[in-house]
Formats: structure tokens, C-alpha cells, sequence
């Protein structure tokens, strides 16, 4: 293009350059004799597909399982509403009225049984659009008013978006139920990490076919047809193709870590057609295809979530943060707890006999994150112009108070309350010394004296606790564990 002449551009017509045949970019890498080329990703599925586009053989094909085992998936096709009638969100059939009312119905239901956030993605703007008006004083209203499961939908500004995902995760943080509305292909569906109860289940509503009026596609479906003999894929492969990618992006949403564990629904009766499953990523291909209605999808939940629930370790992103107590603001609150009076702060408590403004509540709560760290230095300050309160006393007593949910409330399971509080005495020594042989030592006596010679569970148990050290100490507490439990269990 010649740069010197862009007034020969028609006003109001746009110019736009696109790539049609990805294998022009790689034959370039290929000409220059590389020792291998390597592909990765976690959504090439259909990986013939990728080969058949870039033109070039690839004699190692590897698709992994998930890291996770197949218990901690729940995986349904929802093709059917409680009545019988078919999930079939094509073009034709997406503003069928029934079909709307039972999805709602189903979304609503869902995001009881779920303990936790909810994703939803649709197959479009107009899609999502169109429920959410129909559902405004049904499905939402409920939702909120009898639920207390607050609703947040995808914003098309980046600053307005960003502020929408605080706001979600600090009200899932807060250990509440939520929902959130987007798209495939969207800004939620990609990239992003919810994990552990940020997003416990994921409903994909429709197949998100690329748009048949976008001038892009119809040329691209073109531009294959008219080399399929050559290119080896039509069209309409290649459509089909786009569309379940997108599906397998927005899944990867639940699943985030080993330990993790969610609901995967699709909620359309086409799920089942053999051509459009064997596009679905590996994993999710091996748990079947059986089509249930939607009454039985949350049926099969309630029971996945208790279990599930129970097995896996609590996440560090899933301790619930305590909400503080409401006060008027022209209320004054007595201090009232004894470790606030205690230490530096008791000084400023004698002075003024009470503080504005602060919540009557326990420690620990005032220690949830630094910004509240501040807020209370500052309110403290503000007490009394004299003396600041010595936050590092304080945080002492705190942690003394909040150290018991540091460890992993499975363990209490193992040990019982009498046992977890012997553990929790040597946990409050650790911390106050600093010294991991004396910690791993310590814990191990501890674990012998309740549970025997159980080494298995001993030994399980004491290296869970690495867990709550500080990085810097793990390796040094895993060496001195390795050489105490040798020492204690030759065999």
C-alpha cells in the first residue's frame, strides 16, 4: 500500500487486512531448518484441525488428561427443561419463551445448590441481553431477595469491568453466593482465575457459534470451501470448530488447581451429536454424553457438592472473611474486648473510655488485610494524639486468636477438637520461636501421643503443616521431618 496516497481511501469506508491461511506465517519458521517445532496449549482441541490449517505434519501428538481426577468434575449436558421440552438455543429456536423460563428457572436453581460463585456464558450479547430482561423480576429478584446471591454481569469498558470482578470476588470472599453473566469469547471467559469458590460451577447456554452476518466469517467459510480439496476442511468444519474452542476456554474457567473441584453444565440438547462432543477437550470427552433434564442436573448436584466439600482441604481463598457489624455512624461503641484493651491500646481505651465509630468485634477480624491494619492505626491515632497504639503487640494477641484457622480444618477432622488443640499450642510455640527443627520435632510427639503408631497418617499429617510456614522454611522443616520420622520409624 502506498502510504503517500490515503485521501484515495472512499470516506467512511474502512480497510481491513486478514489472515486466512495461518500456514503462510509457519512455512516461513519451517524454511529456516528449526531443529523441532513445538505447539502448546490447553484448548488445540481438535488437534487434527490445527494440523490440517498450518499445513505441516506434527508425528507427536500428545493430549493430556487433567491434572484433577474425574470425581472432582461434575459433567453434564442439560438437553432438556424439567417438562421434557429440548434445550435448543440456535438462532431460530433462542427467544422460544418456554424455553427461556425454564432456563432462568434452572440458572436460579443452580446457583442454590452451589456453594459459591456461578458462571454463566452465553453464546451472545443478545442472548445474555434477552435473558437477563426476562428474568429481571423473576429469576434475579429472587435470586437476591430470598437467596441473598447477588448478580454481576460482564461490562464492556476494561476500568468498569475490572471494578465489576472486585466487587464479585470480595462478595464470594465475604463467603455469600454470586452469579456472573458473560459471554464465550468474552473478557471473563479467558485468561481469567476462579478458583476454589470464585467459581464452583460453570453453565455454558448455547453453542457460541462465530457470527454467520460478520463479513470475516462468511469469507473465511469461503475462502475453505474453495480449497477444501487442498486445505482438507470445509467451511463448515472449520465453523463448528470455532464454536467449541470457545466452549473449551470458557469450561477452563472452574478447574484451576489439583485440589479444585466444580460443576461443568452445557445447556443445549446439540451437545450430544457425536460431530460436535468429539470437538470437546479430552477430558471432558471421557465423562460421557448423556443428555439429563434439568431437574436431575440439580439433583446430581447437591450431593457432588457435600462430598467434594468434605474431601478436599480448605483453600486459603476460600476462608471466609468475617463481616464487621454495622453501626450507625453516630453511634459511639464502648470497648469492649479485653485484647483490645490489653497491650499499647489499652492506654488510649482508659483515656477516652471509648471510640468513635468502632466496631464492637473480635481481633481478628481487624487483621483481614493491611488496609484495615491502617484504618486502625489511624483511628487509634486519632484516640489519642499522644501515644499510637503499638500495632505489633497488638497483632500479637491477634495472631494468638486467628492462628486456629491457619491450619487446614481437615486436620481437625483427623485429630478431633482435643488433638487439634495440642497441634494448635505447637503451631503458637513455632511462631513465637522461629525454629522449624523444634516445630517438626514438637508436632511429631504431639501426632504420637494421639494417634499412636499410625505412620502413614503421622507422617501425612506433619507434612501437611509445611503448609503453613512461611516459604522460606519449608525445606529446612521438610529435612528435619524426613531425618525425625527415620529416626522414629526405621522400617
Amino acid at each position: 500500500f502506498e502510504s503517500s496516497t490515503p485521501s484515495q481511501m472512499p470516506e467512511g469506508r474502512e480497510l481491513k487486512v486478514l489472515c486466512f491461511n495461518p500456514a503462510i506465517g509457519i512455512a516461513r519458521l519451517v524454511q529456516g531448518s528449526p531443529r523441532a517445532i513445538v505447539l502448546t496449549s490447553g484448548t488445540l482441541s481438535p488437534m487434527d484441525a490445527v494440523e490440517k490449517e498450518l499445513r505441516i505434519p506434527f508425528p507427536i501428538q500428545v493430549e493430556n488428561k487433567h491434572i484433577i481426577d474425574a470425581s472432582q468434575v461434575m459433567f453434564g449436558i442439560v438437553g432438556e427443561t424439567k417438562s421434557g421440552h429440548a434445550f435448543n438455543f440456535n438462532y431460530q429456536n433462542r427467544g422460544d419463551e418456554e424455553q427461556l423460563h425454564a432456563l432462568g428457572e434452572f440458572v436460579k436453581e443452580v446457583c442454590v445448590a452451589t456453594p459459591g460463585g456461578v458462571l454463566v456464558f452465553f453464546s451472545s450479547y443478545a442472548v445474555l441481553n434477552m435473558c437477563l430482561r426476562k428474568w429481571k423480576s423473576t429469576v434475579t429478584g429472587e435470586l437476591i431477595g430470598s437467596h441473598g446471591i447477588r448478580t454481576f454481569r460482564e461490562e464492556k469498558g476494561a476500568t468498569e469491568n475490572t471494578k465489576m470482578l472486585s466487587m464479585y470476588m470480595r462478595h464470594i470472599q465475604k463467603g455469600k453466593g454470586a452469579v456472573l453473566y458473560s459471554v464465550c469469547r468474552g473478557k471473563i471467559s479467558e485468561g481469567l482465575d476462579f478458583s476454589d469458590r470464585a467459581a464452583r460451577a460453570v453453565i455454558v447456554v448455547g453453542i457460541p457459534f462465530p457470527m454467520q452476518t460478520d463479513k470475516r466469517v462468511t469469507l473465511k467459510k469461503e475462502y475453505l470451501d474453495k480449497r477444501v480439496a487442498t486445505l482438507k476442511m470445509s467451511g463448515a468444519t472449520w465453523y463448528k470448530q470455532e464454536g467449541i474452542r470457545a466452549v473449551n476456554q470458557a469450561i477452563g474457567r472452574v478447574i484451576r488447581h489439583f485440589n479444585d473441584y466444580g460443576a461443568i453444565l452445557l445447556v443445549d440438547q446439540r451437545y450430544t451429536q457425536d460431530n460436535l462432543r468429539s470437538m470437546l477437550s479430552k477430558w471432558l470427552r471421557e465423562m460421557g454424553s448423556k443428555s439429563m433434564k434439568a431437574d436431575e442436573c440439580v439433583e446430581k448436584l447437591r450431593p457432588f457438592f457435600k462430598t467434594q466439600s468434605e474431601l478436599r482441604p480448605v483453600a486459603p481463598s476460600e476462608i471466609v472473611e468475617q463481616e464487621e457489624e454495622k453501626t450507625p455512624a453516630h453511634k459511639e461503641v464502648p470497648v469492649s474486648k479485653t485484647e483490645f484493651r490489653s497491650a499499647a491500646a489499652k492506654k488510649s481505651a482508659n483515656k477516652r473510655g471509648k471510640v468513635s465509630q468502632l466496631e464492637d468485634m473480635s481481633i481478628t477480624s481487624f487483621f483481614t488485610s493491611t488496609k484495615r491494619t491502617k484504618e486502625i492505626k489511624s483511628e487509634a491515632a486519632s484516640a489519642s494524639k499522644q501515644e499510637l497504639v503499638n500495632l505489633e503487640e497488638i497483632k500479637q494477641i491477634a495472631l494468638k486468636q486467628r492462628t486456629k484457622e491457619s491450619l487446614p480444618l481437615w486436620i481437625r477432622n483427623e485429630l478431633g477438637e482435643k488433638g487439634y488443640n495440642q497441634l494448635h499450642s505447637t503451631f503458637i510455640d513455632y511462631r513465637s520461636t522461629s525454629n522449624t527443627e523444634a516445630f517438626a520435632n514438637n508436632s511429631i510427639q504431639v501426632l504420637k501421643e494421639i494417634l499412636g503408631s499410625e505412620i502413614s497418617t503421622i507422617a501425612k499429617l506433619a507434612t501437611s503443616l509445611k503448609d503453613v510456614l512461611q516459604p522460606q522454611h519449608k525445606e529446612c522443616y521438610i529435612q528435619h521431618l524426613k531425618a525425625i520420622l527415620t529416626n522414629d520409624f526405621p522400617n
